[in-house]
């Protein structure tokens, strides 16, 4: 039996707990965002990686000082979540379509 675009119901409900999955992923990883966001807030890091984005201060793996490497870890994961969030996008396209 085929449903929607040639999905068979069983690969919808796979699809459907991928896209759960990841969303969840999603919730938790922009948790941790805002976390360290607020770290590099408060320890005044927003300046820890200067003005070159996205590299850092025009390095892909900067030296290590303090600042740095919690605005870098703030960048990084930010960047995980920006992934997540197209995946998650992209999953709720194919289911609803």
């Amino acid at each position: 039996m085929h449903v929607l675009g040639g999905s068979s119901s069983m690969e919808r409900s796979r699809l459907k707990t991928v896209v759960r999955r990841i969303a969840l992923a999603n919730a938790l990883v922009m948790l941790l965002v805002l976390i360290q966001g607020s770290l590099v807030t408060n320890t005044n890091s927003a300046d820890g990686c200067g003005n070159s984005w996205p590299l850092c201060h025009g390095q892909f793996i900067p030296e290590y000082t303090l600042k740095t490497a919690i605005e870098f870890s703030h960048r990084f994961v930010t960047t995980i979540a920006t992934v997540l969030i197209f995946a998650t996008a992209i999953g709720a396209l194919k289911l609803y379509r």
